[in-house]
């Protein structure tokens, strides 16, 4: 197991995406800290961990909360005597189903603010208590969003936040931490079951030609939050729009 002793925070665990993460964090041996807005929710996946005999707990935490992000950290860290891993797999904001044209400047804005915002609140936090002991590992997965008509601001905010990743990753590689944005073809996007059980794309989308299974998406997260050779990455993808598509890694 790769993650064995490793304490790892999960932002949105109560999410398709952060849930499907923390059960393979469970199983490579992480202890997993779930954090979302749903009690209900949270409960319902640590019930699964443990019922594969993962160890998980949960606690109520809203990213765009620092004092409760912060707190939650330094708690999580105090009681598994440091913090290895944060993972923010919150969902996106999105003001989709309008042209930039036809909406007012703060409707464009808000998903923008609101993603930057929790972003940077979860990684400092976890910044915070990683550099006591100089290394760690803070994970994001994104959306690979082709331009297109009615977006909203979704697309700015994915933008802004492969910035703001590649920044904390400059700021944070002398302390140690390493910064990781896992980006994939409709992860975020496609409803459960769109394609079969947990697929995140058509088959005729990716280099694979076939669907992706969320299963899959966070095994990768798994290995890349593991692997301490990894010291150089940023930027990760998954099969891309086509075989030739995309950049598939941004070196320090």
């Amino acid at each position: 197991m790769v993650l064995t002793d490793k304490a790892a925070i999960v932002y949105g665990g109560d999410e398709l995406v952060g849930s499907t993460v923390a059960r393979a964090f469970a199983r490579e041996g992480a202890r997993v800290f779930l954090t979302g807005r749903s009690q209900r929710g949270l409960a319902e996946v640590a019930e699964a961990v443990r019922g594969t005999g993962g160890t998980a707990e949960v606690a109520e935490v809203d990213v765009l909360d620092q004092g409760s992000v912060e707190a939650h950290a330094y708690q999580v860290a105090s009681a598994a005597g440091g913090l290895d891993i944060t993972v923010n797999a919150t969902a996106g904001p999105g003001t989709g189903g309008m042209l930039l044209s036809d909406m007012t400047p703060q409707d464009v804005v808000s998903p923008v603010t609101q993603a930057v915002t929790g972003h940077v609140i979860t990684a400092a936090a976890a910044a915070r208590q990683m550099s006591r002991r100089g290394r760690g590992v803070i994970v994001t997965l994104a959306d690979r969003l082709a331009v297109a008509p009615d977006l909203g601001g979704a697309y700015a905010a994915q933008a802004a936040l492969t910035a703001l990743y590649r920044q904390l990753a400059c700021e944070l590689a002398p302390d140690g931490i390493r910064v990781i944005r896992l980006v994939t073809d409709g992860l975020l996007s496609t409803p459960a079951g769109a394609n079969g059980p947990g697929a995140a794309h058509p088959a005729t989308a990716t280099a694979l030609y076939r669907p992706l299974d969320l299963g899959e998406v966070a095994n990768v997260v798994a290995v890349l939050a593991a692997s301490d050779l990894a010291t150089t990455m940023i930027e990760a993808s998954f099969p891309a729009v086509s075989p030739l598509g995309g950049d598939s890694l941004f070196p320090a």
